[in-house]
């Protein structure tokens, strides 16, 4: 491996990760079937929370702004070199 792909590689991971952790808790309450409100019997009101919908939901979400910033902002600088 080369410099520039061990560069690029943590440069993906930082954006990944920070957009991902950003949309997870921005997003969560918006998601559509990220959250079930279930009234019991005895009147109570619980929340059940889909963990997979919210996480594939945000990291979608995180892998297209990471992609857009990569190429608009990562890219070009090592298309010059």
């Amino acid at each position: 491996m080369s410099y520039f792909t061990i560069e690029i590689f943590f440069s993906i991971l930082v954006l990944l990760t920070s957009y991902f952790l950003t949309s997870l808790a921005l997003f969560h309450g918006y998601i559509p079937g990220g959250i079930e409100r279930i009234k019991e019997k005895n009147g109570k009101i619980r929340d059940i929370i889909h963990f997979w919908r919210i996480f594939v939901a945000c990291f979608l979400i995180a892998s297209l702004f990471s992609g857009l910033m990569f190429y608009v902002f990562v890219f070009p600088t090592y298309r010059l070199t």
